[in-house]
């Protein structure tokens, strides 16, 4: 789906911040409006000018003093910009406080400085196949334990599901407090065997966090599939 991450924008520093000569320079973005542990994907964008940028060593400081590596250095790489994106599994520390991008020139004779970083969270997905009973139901769950307050009043719910006539399946988001938001009803006509569908809900009556269900239900026997994937995204 074609969506920013849900419900958050991007932290952004765009201070420059001057790398001295063989030393390091850290910049740093402030995050309170999140709680529980980082999730186990953000994105890290990174824009810094530095003539022979081989000798810049980055990384990413966590709020409890882990340390990321990004990027190393590189002696043969005599660009002068970097304008990177790094993905990074930091679910092993907490989402809430002072995150730092360090930047370390780790030669002599060269110069320059952080113009910019970003800190993206990704939407929310869930990716491992799940059969459908025939007849039956099924559920595949993505967990969001870092959101306070209520969910948006737009959340994009994405599905991928193979299955031999399509028609059959029922689909329902089941959010956190148990409430039931309806994506998609049987047509006994529908005989497609794949479902790439994009649906819009409001859910500003639900909890952000908590454990978000997708239920697909096969109300008629005689054909079989799996939930492929799904996403959660504003």
């Amino acid at each position: 789906p074609d969506a920013d991450p849900w419900p958050l924008p991007n932290y952004t520093n765009g201070t420059d911040y001057a790398i001295p000569d063989h030393g390091y320079v850290e910049s740093k973005i402030v995050v309170n409006d999140l709680i529980g542990s980082a999730p186990a994907n953000i994105e890290v964008y990174i824009d810094i000018h530095h003539t022979w940028r081989g000798e810049v060593k980055a990384d990413l400081i966590a709020p409890d003093g882990k340390v990321y590596p990004l990027r190393s250095p590189d002696p043969n790489d005599s660009a002068d910009i970097i304008h990177e994106t790094y993905h990074v599994n930091a679910s092993a520390s907490p989402v809430k406080g002072t995150w730092k991008l360090r930047a370390q020139d780790v030669e002599w004779l060269d110069t320059g400085y952080i113009d910019s970083w970003t800190i993206r969270l990704p939407c929310f997905g869930a990716w491992d196949d799940v059969p459908i009973p025939d007849p039956g139901s099924a559920e595949s769950r993505i967990v969001v334990g870092w959101l306070p307050g209520n969910a948006p009043s737009n959340v994009t719910v994405y599905v991928e599901i193979n299955h031999t006539w399509r028609g059959d399946l029922k689909l329902d988001l089941v959010a956190p407090d148990g409430k039931v938001y309806p994506l998609r009803a049987p047509a006994p006509k529908d005989d497609a065997d794949v479902l790439n569908e994009t649906y819009h809900v409001n859910a500003g009556t639900s909890p952000a966090s908590g454990s978000w269900k997708l239920r697909v239900e096969d109300v008629t026997s005689g054909d079989k599939g799996y939930i492929n994937g799904w996403t959660l995204t504003q």
